[in-house]
This record gives C-alpha cells, structure tokens and sequence, in this order.
C-alpha cells in the first residue's frame, strides 16, 4: 500500500472498531470483486462458444451431406447397370469413394434381399481392415431398421449408433460407436435391387472434422437417438490444452455447454461444445481474535492482505480473460480454415452447389454450378432467373417460375430431391438437363436454401436411346437370349419369357444346362460358336409346367477386339406346336389313308379347279369294286364319266350350289354307271375341301351301293300297300262285326226277357196253386234266363275289349280305384269286406277298359272268399324294370292251384263253380285288355293265403316312377 492509505493509529479502544471497519469493508469489496470475476469469466466462456459452435455446425452439415451424396452417387452408380454388380466394378466404385477421402468412413457394401435375408454381397474397406461377406444384416436391428426405411422412402437414410459387427471381437477400449448410410438402387424400370451402405466410426468422423476446431473450447460431442429413441453419444472428443491432439473422452462436470440440432441425411442429431470454467480465485479470511489481539499493525496487514488478494485475483481474472480471447481467436481462424476448405471443396466436386439466403440472393455459385449454368456467381436474385434461363420439366411440356423451382421450393420450406429440369440458357444457346435436390437451410440467423445439382443430359440421352433399343428389343416376336462367355443369362426379351413360362427374373443368371434339357445340344452349339462363329439348328428348351419343347435357333458368338468369345445372342423361334401339328398332321393323313383304302364303302376325291374339272383325283378299292373298274381305269375319268347321263343334270345343280358356298355337303341318290354299262344306285355324301381363302379344291365323296335297299324299299312300299288294304277291310269287318253282335245281343236279350217276364207272370198267377217241383223249375227258368244275361253281357265285353279303337291318356290309379270300390259298395257292406290302396302312380292307358280290369279283379276278389270270411282286398302299385308301372290286387280269397295259373285265363274256363257265380270271361277279358296295352298279366299265391294279380302298364309320359298319388290306407268301404 502506498503511504497515502495509511492511517495512523487511534487510541486503543477505537482500534477494535477500526480493526472491525477494515475488515468489514475489506470484505465487502473483495467478495463482491470475486464473485463479479467469477461471472464475468464464465459469460465470457459462453459468448467464446458462439463461433466455434456455428463453425463446427457447418462443417458437419456439409460432411454429412457430402456422405449423403457419396452413398447415393453409388447407388445410382449401380442402378444404371442391367445387372447385379460384380466385385471388379464395386471395388472400382469403392476405390473412388476412398479417393474422396470421407472423414471417419470404414468401409462401403453391397446388400442384396435374397429369400428371408438382406445378405451382404460385396464390401470394401476404406480403413484397411478386412470387411467379411455373406452374413445377414437383417440379424443387426439397427441395420436392418435403416434398410427398411431407406427402401421405403427411396432416399439414404442414416442408421441408430452401434459398433459395427468387425469391430465387436475389439478390445471395449479400442471400441467405437459407428452409425451406417444406405441407399436403395432401384433400377430405371422402379425394380428395387438392393442397397448401398457406407460405414462410419463416431470417434474418427469427429476427430476429423471437428478436432483443431475443438482445441481451445475444451470439448465436442455429437448425439444420435438409438433404435428406441433414447440419445446416444456417437463420439465425444476432448482437448486438453493447446497443442494437445483430440480424443475420446467425457465432458467434465460443471463445463460450459451449447448445443445445436444438426439435420444428419434424414435424422437430426445433437452437437454440443464445451468449455471448462475457471478456476475461481482464492482469499483469505483473517480470524477476528486475531485482529482483535494484533491491534492497528494487524489491521493495516489486513488491509493490505485484502488489497494483495484482490489484486491477485484481478490479475488472474485479467489472464483468463486473455486464454478466453485467444481461443476465440483461434476458433475464428479455425473457422475460417473450415470455411476455405468447404469452399476448395464446392469449387473441385464435379456436382453443382447453390446456396441462395432467405431474399432469394446467391451467396454460394461453386466452380461445377457457374460451368453448367454460365452464371457469374452470387449475388444473383432467384427471382430473376427467368430472365436468364427458361427452365421447364423434364418432358418440356410445362414452364416452371420461380417459386416452384426446387430452390424456390426449399425456400419455402419443402424439401425436393432427384428432380430433373430442362433448362434453356438464353446467352449460351442449347438445353441441359439437370437433376437437383434441394433443401431448406437454417444455421443460426442464416436463413435459405441449398441445391446440390449435377448435369445429366448426355445421361438422360443415352436412357432414352437405351430405352428406345428396349422397346425394340422387347418388340422382337423371336425370344432373344444374351449370354456370357460362360452362357449365363445376362438379359432376354419379353417374347423369351412368353416362350418358357418363366420371368425375367428367373431367367437372369441361369446356365443354359438350368434351362436346357439337352445337353448333347448345347455341346454343339459350343463347338460350332469355337468352329465357326455361328450356330442354326433346333434347340431344346425348358417351359415351367409344361414338358419340354423345341425352337428354331440362330446363335451368334461375340467376341472382343482381340477375337475372344465374350458372349452369344441368340434368336429362337417355338417350333413346338408346328412340329407337334406337324406329326399330328402326318399321323392323321395316315389314318386317312388307312381309312380310305380299307374303307367298306366306296370314295372318291375329284378336282374342283377350272383345269380338269371333276377329274377323279383318287378312289379306293370298294368303289373300284362297286364299278368294277381298276383304279388306273377311273383316275382318267372325270365324275360325269361315271354318273348315268339322266342325273348329270341335277349333279350340276348340286355342284353350282356347293361351289358358290350356299353348300358345305350334300347328300343324294343317283345312279352310276358300271364297267359293264348296268346302272348301279349309289347314296353320295359329298363335301368340299377349301383353302385357306375359301375357295375351293377338290371333293371327299362317300359312296354307297343302294341298289338292294331301293328294291327292298319298293317291296316294302308294295307290302304296306297291301296292308293298308287289309287294314282297310279288317275296319270294315269289325265295324260289321259290331253291328252284328249288337244285332245278335238284341235278339237273343229280347227271348230272355219274355221268358223271365214270363215266368214270373206266371209265378204271380199260379205261384200259390203249384205243386213244389213247379216252384223250383219256375225258379230254374229265372236263373238260367238271368245267367244267360249275364253271359251275353260278358260275351259283348270281351268283344269290345278286342275291336274298340285304344284311346290312351294318363290316368291316374286312385282315382280309378276309387271309383271300382264306390260302385262295390252294397257288397262290401254285406260282407263286412274292405279295400285298400297303397302306394299308387299314374298310367297310360285307355281309361274304359282299364277300370273293366280292376272291376273284374277286386270284384273277384271280393266274391271268391270262403264263406263267413270278410274280404280284405290291398291294391298296390310299384315301378317296373325297364320302365312302366306293376299293378297288384292281393286278397284273402279261396286261391289258385298252382297248376291253373295260366288255364284260369282261357275262355269259359272256371276253375271253380259249387257255390260261386260267374261265365269264365271275366280274367280272359282282363288279359285281353291287358295285352292290347303293351302288358302282361299273372297270378300267384299270396304269402298270409289267397291270391295276388299282377299286371303290367306303361307309365304316363314324363311321369317320375316314385309318384306318391295314393288312396287313403284306411278302409274305402267296410261292413257297418
């Protein structure tokens, strides 16, 4: 302390109070200092972040963009090619990726889906260390997580962090967090192919890009979330001190931070840089006894104590201040180096790159960009750029302004990628094409966009004169085939995959012995390419589903500068079903011929052209026969020759008609001439061969000998004449017989009833005067005269059942039946009988005569029982084989012996007689009827005693047998 702050001292008992005084505004002026340091220290260490902050962002901003290009440069690399990628050519791409130098890149693949598994085909390292091949990248879930969405969204995606499979076996201190790009190849028909990945390691990708910028601020860490969305430091780099190399470490606690979100290909990750504070200063605190018990000297140490440590601490305040400002300095020069190397970068990429601020001004033009454009560089307002350049879509047909350019877009917020524009320079003449990809960008108070571009017209030519040789290519009717030296499929047609049944797909990569069941042929095909450049022949090949078949072939070798083979193209035409209708044809012409000459009738073919008209062109042996000439004889005649001159006439109407197409075939009766010159009637069937326009050739005429036939024809209609003639006379003979026996019934009833009236007269009169033996042959009298009724009754039914004309109908069987028991109903009722029907149908059959079958047989049935027996009398019905109905009339009756069966249809014949009456015409009767319908009547024995009748009828027309039309299974009639 200078003299002029000392005090002299006071009394005694003030120094405790003076001593108190400088203590307290001792401290009160070096806390507040310290603490008022402290701040100051760390806000200064805060605004020292600010740069290296937004320079470290832009530097990592454009390193991933930079990886982002790379990978989808590669992908669109392989996309272009027709075929999977060989390793000669992915190690050339790779080898180009390493020559970009990208920081923290380990190494680059290509996956492939094959089946269940995204299989890694080709790799590449880009740190030296072996990359293995073969295993499956879906077993990683963060792998198989950005495959998936970089195929889903056809752009590169960026992975979660992990530790790459070949860096797992690594000791954990030598371990690296990684993160992987990919991007899908899609070829140019949208056929997804697999994908491109590149790898890179945390730690090196920061120490890289962000190492010298990082010195002096203490600490850099970047921060991606993982699969679950939790945040994962990908790498964290700590700087010890200037001079001090980066690495791997943590940030200490209480450091100064400042993060900032950094969009990463298609996620957003994490930077933060820190800086330690500094150490806060030191100060000491006297004990108060002691400054009690040291008085004013004590004091005045004191004093001068707290102002040596103020000043201490100011000019450690003053010295940090000084680290602060030049490591902010550094940082900006650090930047700046960034900036000059991002800038030396733009103007050697052979891509175009504009970045335009939020007014629309240029403030980016690189090097690649003013070549492609022509422009002079930045300042140039988007918003002219139509009075330089007409840019329009890349078909031409739509002009775009301003704001829907993809920079104008980006500006605006939205992100475009891959478009491709036809742009127009009015100074320099001509048209590009460019593809670009835009993207808003926001860094700090900057606000714009940035267009990465890249000039793809000879490109865009050679697609479109690609696909222009591929609609030609697909457009070929003959499958085409290329191949390899080794044969292996490279590419194919569309008429190749119609001709085999299998897909492009299947047909790329596969062996000509995979598709091809002869392998006899394809060795000489072999020697003959080796031999002579060229192969013709018919080649065998495979069809899915389907046995194998044959093509027609012309194979031609290819070969390089030097001579070697490098390949075949192949044209093949399916000759399968020709030749299959081919022999179909020559086994069917020899058929014909088989048929032709062996055929039992006679055939001809004859000439229909102007030249030798209806010249015979051929004949068989049977019409050689028929004619008895050779075959030498009739092939120099012509049809005219042969035909008897009265039908020339009417074959010159059929030929016109067959000629002119109004007739395919015709068929007729004429007559033809033998050798010996007697005519011969003959059946033609003749039709006409055509050619494929139509017009006609020549005749297929089947001959047949009817020379017997028209005479049994004619003999037959001479016997048909003469029947019709008895017919006629056999009419007339019943019609006379019918008047007969009405005539002989009248004459013979007319005796009867003057007897029976008679008789009875007579009874009446003298009945009460007549002896008993008078009585009984009056009685006699009456009977006999009423048999005698009864038998002409009898005899006029049978008559009619033979002479009246059938009128056939349906008829229902119930009701028939029903009609039957109704009229027995008196009897029934004296007897106590009944009569049932089963299951009944409908028959065709002359309703009259049919109800005289069933009357006489229930009627039979109901009388010939023994007596005090009540009849029970079941009439039925069921289908017959082969068609019909069989209808039965079972009853409880007195029976048949069974060697009466069939004597027991006779005339007059009774089998019975003692108490039962009847003339024996009754069953004859039946038969008769029976027989005129078609059928058949039997009897015999019923199984509980008595008889069954059964007869057989035809069924009505479109009647199923199953009719279920049915009487009541209840009694009809029965005894009260």
């Amino acid at each position: 302390m200078s003299p002029a702050t000392r005090r002299p001292p006071g009394p005694r008992r003030r120094a405790p109070l003076l001593a108190l005084a400088v203590l307290l505004v001792g401290a009160a002026l070096v806390l507040p200092a310290a603490l008022l340091a402290r701040g100051a220290e760390r806000d200064a260490a805060v605004r020292g972040l600010e740069r290296p902050l937004a320079a470290a962002q832009t530097a990592l901003t454009a390193e991933a963009r930079r990886y982002a290009d790379a990978v989808r440069q590669a992908a669109a690399a392989l996309s272009t090619r027709s075929t999977a990628p060989d390793p000669v050519y992915f190690d050339s791409l790779s080898s180009s990726l390493a020559a970009a130098r990208l920081p923290g890149a380990a190494g680059t693949a290509y996956v492939e889906p094959r089946g269940n598994a995204d299989t890694v085909v080709l790799a590449h390292a880009l740190d030296g260390r072996t990359v293995p091949t073969g295993w499956d990248a879906s077993t990683v879930p963060e792998l198989a997580a950005v495959l998936v969405r970089a195929r889903a969204s056809g752009r590169p995606a960026v992975s979660s962090p992990l530790v790459l499979p070949r860096d797992r076996s690594l000791a954990a201190e030598r371990r690296q967090l990684a993160v992987v790009l990919a991007a899908p190849v899609v070829t140019d028909g949208q056929r997804f192919r697999g994908w491109v990945i590149l790898s890179l390691r945390g730690d090196d990708l920061v120490r890289a890009l962000l190492g010298d910028a990082s010195g002096p601020v203490g600490a850099v860490m970047l921060t991606a979330s993982d699969s679950s969305g939790h945040p994962v430091a990908v790498a964290t780099v700590v700087s010890r001190g200037p001079g001090d190399a980066p690495r791997h470490g943590e940030i200490a606690p209480g450091a100064v931070r400042r993060s900032v979100q950094v969009p990463v290909v298609d996620r957003t990750w994490s930077l933060t840089v820190a800086a330690s504070p500094a150490p806060a200063p030191s100060s000491g605190l006297v004990p108060l006894d002691v400054v009690v018990g040291a008085g004013g000297g004590v004091a005045t140490v004191l004093l001068a104590a707290l102002v040596l440590a103020l000043a201490v601490a100011r000019e450690r305040a003053l010295a940090r201040w000084q680290a602060v400002t030049e490591e902010l300095q550094a940082a900006e020069r650090q930047s700046r180096r960034q900036a000059d190397l991002l800038h030396d970068v733009l103007e050697s990429i052979s891509d175009g790159v504009s970045v335009i601020d939020g007014d629309g001004r240029y403030l980016v033009h690189n090097r690649a960009a003013r070549a492609m454009l022509g422009t002079p560089g930045t300042g140039l307002p988007l918003q002219t750029w139509h009075e330089h350049y007409e840019t329009l879509t890349a078909d031409g047909a739509t002009q775009l302004p301003a704001e829907e350019l993809p920079l104008g877009r980006a500006l605006a917020g939205q992100s475009c990628d891959d478009v491709d524009l036809l742009v127009h320079e009015a100074a320099r003449g001509g048209a590009r094409v460019l593809r670009v990809s835009a993207h808003p960008l926001r860094s700090g108070q900057l606000h714009g966009a940035v267009a990465v571009f890249s000039d793809v017209t000879d490109r865009t030519r050679a697609e479109a004169e690609l696909e222009r040789q591929a609609v030609v290519f697909s457009a070929i009717t003959d499958a085409v085939f290329i191949t390899d030296a080794t044969g292996t499929v490279l590419d194919c047609n569309a008429a190749a995959e119609h001709m085999t049944g299998f897909t492009r797909a299947d047909l790329l990569g596969r062996r000509p012995g995979e598709a091809s069941p002869g392998q006899a042929a394809l060795a000489g095909v072999a020697d003959a390419l080796r031999r002579d450049g060229e192969w013709r022949g018919d080649f065998p090949f495979a069809r899915r589903g389907r046995p194998a078949g044959v093509a027609e072939a012309v194979v031609v070798a290819l070969r390089d500068e030097q001579g070697r083979l490098t390949g075949t193209i192949s044209a093949h035409r399916d000759v399968t079903e020709e030749r299959r209708t081919a022999a179909a044809l020559r086994e069917a012409e020899q058929r014909f011929r088989l048929s032709f000459v062996n055929a039992p009738t006679g055939v001809q073919m004859a000439d229909l052209h102007s030249v030798g008209f209806g010249r015979l062109l051929d004949v068989n042996p049977a019409l050689c026969r028929m004619l008895g000439m050779s075959r030498s004889t009739l092939l120099q005649l012509t049809v005219a020759d042969i035909t008897h001159p009265d039908d020339r006439a009417q074959d010159a109407e059929w030929g016109r008609l067959l000629m002119s197409g109004e007739q395919e075939r015709v068929r007729l009766e004429k007559r033809y001439v033998r050798a010996d010159g007697e005519a011969v009637w003959v059946s033609v069937n003749v039709a006409v061969v055509r050619d494929e326009e139509g017009a006609p050739l020549y005749t297929v005429t089947q001959v047949e000998d009817v020379t017997a036939r028209r005479r049994a024809r004619e003999e037959l209609r001479r016997a048909n004449a003469e029947l019709s003639g008895l017919n006629d006379a056999l009419a007339r003979t019943n019609a006379e017989l019918d008047r007969f026996t009405a005539a002989v019934a009248h004459d013979l009833k007319n005796p009867l009833t003057s007897i029976s009236g008679y008789s009875e007269l007579l009874f009446d009169l003298c009945g009460g005067s007549l002896p008993p033996e008078g009585v009984q042959a009056l009685d006699a009298v009456r009977r006999n005269a009423d048999r005698m009724r009864t038998l002409i009754d009898d005899l006029l039914t049978y008559a009619r059942a033979g002479s009246e004309p059938l009128r056939l109908s349906p008829v229902d069987l119930a009701d028939l039946v029903a009609d039957v028991v109704a009229d027995l109903g008196p009897t029934l009722a004296r007897t106590g009988g009944t009569v049932r029907a089963g299951q009944l149908g409908e028959v065709y059959a002359h309703r009259a005569l049919l109800r005289q079958v069933l009357a006489n047989l229930v009627g039979n049935a109901v009388k010939y029982v023994v007596p005090g027996v009540s009849p029970r009398v079941t009439v039925s019905a069921e289908p017959a084989e082969g068609g019909g109905w069989v209808i039965s009339v079972a009853d409880n009756g007195i029976g048949v012996p069974p060697d009466a069966t069939e004597r027991i249809f006779r005339m007059f014949h009774r089998e019975t007689r003692r108490g039962y009456d009847g003339t024996g015409i009754g069953l004859a009767t039946c038969q008769r009827i029976v027989e005129r319908h078609g059928g058949r009547i039997w009897v015999r024995p019923a199984d509980a005693g008595g008889s069954v009748f059964a007869f057989t009828l035809p069924a009505a027309p479109a009647q199923a047998l199953t009719s279920t039309s049915t009487l009541p299974t209840v009694p009809l009639r029965t005894a009260s």
